[in-house]
């Protein structure tokens, strides 16, 4: 086994992949803990630790070692060893000396270069446009480090973009990159595109290299005293570096350091270490009809399931967003899992919502909210409350509606749960009356905050109006799904620059991984996915008319589901769509005519909304859609009409307030 000296290690780490190694071995799980490098900022993470016997010449010596994954080296011997044993390392002779009860040991050391590679990927999706140079957001699984870096031909190859070689300083896992494009198309790159390599060149420590050393697993008793000496954690990263990570893309110095300074004002609001109550004038109602309390038995699990949901009962309990209930009312609590293994809890209101009479308060119309985003602004920021349902509170007249029952005891709600009908207008209604009056330069899509504007200098007067109001009404924000200043962000499953908007790569990679529809239900699911995005398609409705066929079945109708040729020419002249052409639309320019364009057949109807500008093309919207049996007996000229009035209804948030050319063949 190698063995790496370490005099910049406090302790000692072994990786967990050795641990297969041995048969026997004292071992002591500590959780998930973070042990922080020497910035004090950046860490990495250790499961538990073991207790070796390390066997040099004739000498047995013992040594606690951390656990971790993702080391360098078989072990670390870290300070901790070094000073029980008095090393003394002597680079000139490549040996190390060894003093152990008056004896002298001699340890032959390799002072090699070790060298490791890490992938370098993008943090964030990204846009890169034409014909430009932009500093892209890159991670690597290290945490702090310099490292020589070497571009994938075969990204560079795939993409058209040019990636320099070049040192990466690497803090908190993170740097940012400088790439070009040379091409005339935008670049549209996912989330976790490997753009290269970064190699690790370790120089400053030493490697054991005595084969007749040997390390075996120490299986005495007095472990668990020896674990008291050495697993106090580090402090937890602060705030005010969480909010410097969000900070990294600007390239700019002096604006950096003026929108952190900004943002430290704040630092409260991005504290997620307990949970807040927000203190708002409104709270949810919860309006029912004249009814009998609806009540549910618990649901059945096994002991797992209930020793987790206990978990976190406990812990909602501890954090003051429930409290044990006596209500007539009873709802039963499940546990779902999550993408990452966790559990969630859900309540299940289905009686209690078939009573709530429903709260018709309006959610914002999504595509006139993208549309607001297009007016010219350069500068966004994305604000996501931590938690946002459960941060507001609910009437207290109405807290005991909320009842829900688990195998050990029944609980009411003190915050707003998920679950309940009126659960989403509520949480609008509120959000609104807080942000309501910036709606000059900020939006509300639920829990999700954009802020924009015109400069860099407007852009921190709007943050700080914005973080007041937040501030005032005791919120707290999700720093890790926050962006700060980009000019370039998603939103509501969209990418948005100042000019273009275009489909989020993550959603058009969840599109096209799909595979081919062989039942009704992947049928639809396939067909629902995309049509969030058919205004970036042009003829969207002719080329997926085969597959609207065959899924436009009623309930009575379902099992006539056949999936034949045409449809599957249709999926894939879709899916080859959505990856061959860049997919985006520009933003009206205010001072150029907005021109329609129509046409209509006996099969359908569509139109594209553009503009002319220097003589190009800049399409606005496409859209397109099939004729119903009784519009199929128009004339070609009541079929132009149609396809007008149609186009017009759909286009409407881009047309209000402004004047339209149309072009048509009649």
């Amino acid at each position: 086994m190698k063995i790496l000296i370490d005099t910049g290690a406090q302790y000692s780490f072994i990786n967990e992949k050795c641990l297969k190694l041995f048969n026997q071995f004292k071992y002591s799980a500590i959780g998930h803990q973070k042990f922080f490098m020497a910035d004090g900022l950046t860490y990495f993470i250790v499961t538990g630790i073991i207790y070796l016997n390390i066997t040099i010449g004739d000498v047995i010596t013992s040594m606690p070692a951390f656990v971790t994954k993702n080391l360098c080296t078989n072990l670390i011997l870290g300070m901790d060893y070094l000073t029980k044993y008095d090393l003394n390392i002597q680079p000139k002779k490549k040996s190390i000396l060894f003093n152990f009860n008056d004896q002298q040991i001699v340890i032959p050391i390799n002072t090699e270069t070790i060298s490791v590679d890490f992938p370098v990927k993008l943090s964030c999706s990204i846009k890169i446009l034409p014909k430009s140079k932009q500093r892209i957001p890159i991670t690597v699984n290290i945490s702090t480090a310099t490292l020589s870096f070497r571009p994938s031909s075969n990204f560079i190859q795939k993409t058209s973009i040019y990636v320099p070689h070049s040192i990466l300083n690497i803090r908190n896992y993170s740097t940012l990159l400088t790439v070009s494009n040379s091409s005339n198309s935008p670049r549209y790159l996912p989330k976790g595109t490997v753009i290269g390599i970064a190699t690790y060149n370790n120089s400053d420590s030493y490697n054991i290299t005595d084969n007749k050393n040997s390390i075996t697993p120490n299986t005495f008793n007095s472990a668990s005293q020896q674990i008291n000496t050495i697993t106090t954690p580090p402090p937890l990263p602060t705030t005010q570096q969480t909010i410097s990570n969000l900070l990294f893309h600007i390239a700019e110095q002096t604006q950096r350091d003026l929108i952190q300074s900004l943002l430290f004002k704040f630092q409260s609001t991005f504290d997620t270490s307990k949970y807040s109550v927000a203190q708002t004038k409104l709270s949810h109602v919860i309006e029912t009809y004249p009814h009998t309390p609806p009540v549910s038995k618990c649901y059945p699990g096994n002991p797992t399931i209930i020793a987790e949901l206990k978990s976190i009962i406990n812990k909602l309990l501890e954090a003051g967003l429930i409290r044990e209930s006596q209500s007539p009312y009873a709802a039963p609590a499940l546990l779902v899992k999550k993408k990452d293994q966790t559990w969630r809890l859900v309540i299940d209101y289905k009686k209690l919502n078939a009573i709530t009479i429903k709260d018709n308060y309006p959610l914002p119309n999504m595509e006139a909210t993208l549309q607001t985003l297009g007016a010219g602004y350069h500068y966004f920021s994305k604000f996501d409350l931590k938690s946002g349902f459960w941060q507001l509170p609910i009437n207290k007249k109405d807290r005991f509606k909320t009842a829900f029952i688990t195998p050990f005891g029944l609980f009411e709600w003190l915050v707003l749960p998920q679950g309940l009908r009126n659960s989403p207008p509520s949480f609008q209604r509120i959000m609104n009356n807080i942000l309501g009056a910036y709606s000059e330069f900020c939006l509300v899509y639920l829990d999700d905050i954009i802020i924009f504007s015109k400069d860099f200098n407007q852009h921190l007067n709007h943050i700080e109006q914005i973080l007041n109001a937040l501030k005032s009404h005791n919120l707290i924000l999700n720093p890790t799904k926050c962006e700060i200043a980009k000019q370039q962000i998603e939103y509501l499953g969209h990418v948005i620059t100042p000019t273009t908007i275009s489909p989020t790569p993550e959603k058009i990679k969840s599109i096209t991984s799909l595979p081919e529809p062989r039942t009704l239900a992947q049928a639809n699911r396939f067909i629902g996915a995309l049509s969030w995005y058919r205004k970036f398609i042009p003829n969207f409705s002719s080329i997926a008319a085969p597959i609207h066929a065959v899924t436009n079945l009623t309930k009575h109708n379902r099992h006539k589901f056949k999936w034949g040729y045409e449809q599957s020419k249709s999926f894939n002249e879709l899916k080859q769509l959505l990856t061959s052409t860049p997919l985006f639309l520009n933003f009206p320019v205010d001072t150029q005519p907005i021109l329609l364009s129509t046409d209509a057949s006996k099969i359908g109807l569509g139109g594209i909304l553009y503009q002319e500008i220097n003589n190009v093309r800049k399409v606005l919207y496409y859209h397109s859609e099939l004729l119903s049996p009784s519009q199929t007996r128009y004339n070609p000229m009541e079929l132009e009409a149609l396809a007008i009035f149609k186009c017009i209804t759909r286009m409407r948030s881009f047309l209000l307030g402004r004047n339209i050319i149309i072009y048509t063949d009649n």
